[in-house]
């Protein structure tokens, strides 16, 4: 079997991502515009056995240059594929506080017990290849 990507979202996914958020973009001379500023998050992953993550630190370069005024959150891990500091560098802010966030990505299953009301997520996971004898294992997971 392939090895997954470490990081889930792609530069192609950027305007799919914004658009499922509720922001209305258009494609310009190879570059997304929007007319709304937002916080986008990352959430802490819940296992421990999970290191990928939906946003690497060129991603957030790449956002950054799209859209000089937004601000990009990631919860600090220990166990995440990319360190604090790698983030830190590509201009993201390392908080554990994601109550400014419009948007928070995800991978896999996340502890429910930290999910934020009225907030909108969107998660990376293999949902799709949950079968019937291993369906306990999708316990957790937003929308299971």
């Amino acid at each position: 079997m392939p090895e997954l990507p470490k990081a889930l979202l792609n530069e192609t996914d950027i305007s799919t991502l914004l658009d499922s958020a509720g922001y209305e973009t258009v494609k310009y001379q190879k570059k997304i515009m929007t007319s709304t500023n937002f916080n986008l998050s990352v959430i802490r992953e819940s296992r421990i056995d999970e290191s990928r993550t939906p946003l690497a630190p060129k991603h957030i370069q790449e956002l950054k240059n799209l859209f000089p005024d937004i601000k990009i959150i990631i919860q600090p891990s220990t166990i995440r594929c990319f360190n604090d500091k790698e983030y830190l560098k590509a201009g993201a802010i390392i908080s554990e506080d994601l109550n400014s966030s419009d948007l928070i990505l995800g991978v896999k299953e996340i502890d429910t017990s930290i999910l934020i009301n009225n907030k909108k997520y969107l998660f990376f996971s293999h949902t799709s290849k949950i079968q019937s004898d291993n369906s306990a294992a999708a316990q957790g997971t937003p929308g299971m």
